[in-house]
């Protein structure tokens, strides 16, 4: 689609040409992914999904998420009412670019970043995952969050700048601009996490690992 820079196009809130349309193009008609988004989704089974870093998630089927972060976070969207969940395993919090190539004003800025990349940020994923479950009808006053992750690395000598850090602080403050309740946080310290979460029972499980000393 050719790029429109008065951004008359719209979907999901988003601009015609924004890069996260190439990747919701591939949530089928009932919610669920039609094929692999980001650069590892993986189904090891009929029910349980390992979630990479730069990967998201949502389904209408029940499934098991498992994955592992660091200084990545996990955010999830549950809707309780409808026993649907989105979740996504970000690295990073904002693209490093802000110029725009569509108009100014609008509210997803597309970026010059190639498709299936814009999933390793904290803002990237939310906006995607947000624009998921409102093709299924499900709203932001519908969801709870839960934020998990964002630990910060022993050589990072300011926690207050740490990637791990500034992953939170986004999620946090994107999903309160969208009125959506955080219910859960373990998120911080030094250590990595392993996460598994249930999509329609809502239920979450962290193993905190310890810290190693360098």
């Amino acid at each position: 689609m050719t790029k429109d820079r008065n951004c008359a196009v719209r979907v999901a809130g988003h601009c015609a040409c924004c890069p996260l349309l190439r990747v919701m193009s591939k949530l089928d008609q009932s919610g669920t992914f039609s094929g692999k988004v980001g650069p590892d989704v993986r189904n090891s089974s009929n029910s349980r999904l390992t979630l990479a870093v730069g990967a998201a998630h949502v389904s209408l089927e029940p499934a098991v998420v498992w994955t592992v972060l660091g200084s990545c976070v996990a955010v999830i969207l549950y809707a309780p009412a409808r026993r649907i969940s989105a979740i996504c395993h970000a690295s990073l919090p904002l693209p490093a670019e802000q110029q725009a190539t569509c108009n100014a004003h609008c509210p997803h800025p597309c970026r010059r970043r190639a498709a299936g990349t814009e999933l390793k940020f904290v803002s990237c994923c939310i906006d995607f995952m947000r624009g998921g479950l409102s093709r299924i009808g499900i709203s932001d006053s519908m969801l709870v969050a839960s934020i998990v992750g964002g630990a910060t690395q022993l050589q990072d000598t300011n926690v207050a700048s740490s990637v791990g850090t500034r992953n939170v602080t986004t999620a946090r403050e994107l999903l309160k601009r969208h009125s959506i309740h955080v219910g859960h946080e373990n998120v911080g310290g030094t250590g990595g996490r392993t996460v598994t979460y249930i999509t329609d029972t809502g239920q979450l499980s962290v193993r905190n690992h310890q810290s190693t000393s360098p």
